[in-house]
């Protein structure tokens, strides 16, 4: 990989261990909008010291959550134990360019009609979704979907919101 190609990996998750024998490893994949991504994709990245290597997925599930991922050509657990905790990467290319991982949300403006409601100040689980924390005099708390975000500039920081009448 040439020097721009690593430019554009971006960390996506992390091989936390092995399961089984044959070599398939156990990932999580840090909280996204576009974490499906990985079920559709045949390929991810790792960084082992100073190498890139390309990895091709032969089967993924997910379980729980976590993802469990063969990868093509490794049949044993001794040719993945070395990759146990290892940061995984894909192409930014192959991602929609509105996609984010919720880290990058926070410190955001929040605007709703045009009108600045507030700063992210975190992320958490609530249920079996993931919510805002928006903060400005009060605070205030968002479903992070597509029925209240509307759409995320990175580059100006903002994200645009639109609640259900009575949600405010």
């Amino acid at each position: 990989m040439n020097q721009k190609e690593i430019n554009n990996l971006v960390s996506f998750g992390k091989i936390v261990n092995t399961h089984g024998v044959k070599g398939e490893v156990k990932v999580t994949i840090y909280p996204s909008n576009f974490e499906n991504d990985l079920a559709k994709s045949n390929l991810f990245f790792i960084k082992d010291e100073d190498l890139i290597k390309k990895q091709i997925i032969s089967s993924i599930k997910r379980h729980k959550n976590i993802y469990l991922v063969k990868i093509q050509g490794v049949n044993n657990i001794n040719q993945i134990e070395k990759y146990k905790n290892f940061e995984i990467y894909i192409d930014k290319e192959s991602i929609l360019k509105n996609n984010y991982l919720y880290h990058e949300l926070i410190g955001m403006k929040v605007i709703f009609n045009n009108d600045l409601i507030g700063i992210v100040e975190n992320y958490y689980i609530q249920g079996n979704f993931y919510s805002l924390s928006i903060v400005d005099n009060e605070e205030l708390s968002i479903p992070i979907n597509d029925r209240f975000i509307k759409n995320v500039n990175k580059i100006n920081r903002e994200i645009t919101v639109d609640f259900p009448e009575g949600y405010l």
